[in-house]
């Protein structure tokens, strides 16, 4: 028993330290930690979303690019739905958060596409430092985004 309350604990501060993220996140890892629930999902979804690591560089772009997929999202709805019984009510996401999500996703898709560019054998100093020029650019362009949008909303109220 203590051992679930460890997860439900993780699950939590996951949550509250990324967002919308730790909630998607926490949302695959419930469906991963059973097999019927997996089942279940993949008949729904015709796909599994993978799960994120520290590993890999891209895989929380890989679990967002597929949980924002139309059908597979759909499923996720369906399926807290289906198993909202032991699944935490402060994981739910919202519409605004799904929104999120897709801002989130668009952002990691530029490193995502930096990656894919550099990796093989034709790597070189100047298309790496090319790279990063462009995706210093994109994060300059992000910021100054999100403080405008901050500045407005503060000001809204």
């Amino acid at each position: 028993m203590s051992d679930e309350k460890g997860k439900r604990e993780r699950g939590k501060t996951i949550q509250i330290i990324m967002g919308p993220m730790g909630k998607l996140h926490n949302h695959i890892v419930h469906i991963h930690s059973s097999a019927n629930r997996m089942t279940w999902f993949i008949e729904h979804a015709s796909k599994m979303v993978p799960l994120d690591n520290c590993m890999r560089w891209n895989s929380w772009f890989a679990m967002l690019n597929t949980a924002l997929e139309d059908q597979v999202r759909a499923a996720l709805q369906l399926y807290i739905e289906h198993y909202q019984d032991d699944f935490p009510k402060d994981d739910l996401l919202t519409t605004s958060e799904w929104i999120q999500l897709h801002m989130i996703h668009d952002f990691l898709q530029h490193f995502y596409e930096a990656t894919q560019f550099l990796q093989g054998d034709c790597t070189t100093l100047e298309r790496v430092l090319f790279t990063i020029d462009i995706l210093r650019g994109m994060i300059k362009s992000a910021l100054v985004c999100h403080m405008i949008l901050y500045i407005i909303l503060a000001n809204s109220f």
